[in-house]
């Protein structure tokens, strides 16, 4: 290493993995918002530990939220053919899931935010 005069870290470490490991390894370089070994490494190495807070959960609640709207719109659709819900009742229950659907979204983008501060 000719340029290593210049460089402020001198010392190199060498890490070994299997392929299985290295697998594993990447998937949490990727989860931790970190775009590098490097950077994964020395936050791993002096902070002790990487957070991650894992939405899945709630990505999957959203869209059911979601399917969960499509279905009263086919509920209202029924309705309006066989006058048996009042056009009231149907616009409460699309307004109640909307305001979930927002509710949720903004908690996620709420969660999120504070991840990348």
């Amino acid at each position: 290493m000719e340029d290593s005069k210049n460089r402020y870290r001198k010392v190199q470490k060498i890490l070994r993995l299997t392929d299985r490991e290295n697998d594993i390894l990447s998937k949490r370089i990727k989860k931790s918002g970190y775009e590098t070994f490097q950077a994964f490494a020395y936050q791993m190495l002096f902070d002790g530990e990487i957070y991650f807070q894992d939405f899945s959960e709630l990505n999957d609640l959203h869209y059911e939220i979601s399917k969960l709207g499509n279905n009263v719109n086919q509920l209202a659709k029924a309705a309006n053919i066989y006058k048996q819900v009042s056009p009231d009742d149907v616009q409460e229950l699309t307004d109640e899931i909307e305001r979930l659907s927002n509710l949720l979204e903004e908690k996620l983008n709420h969660l999120t935010k504070k991840r990348r501060e």
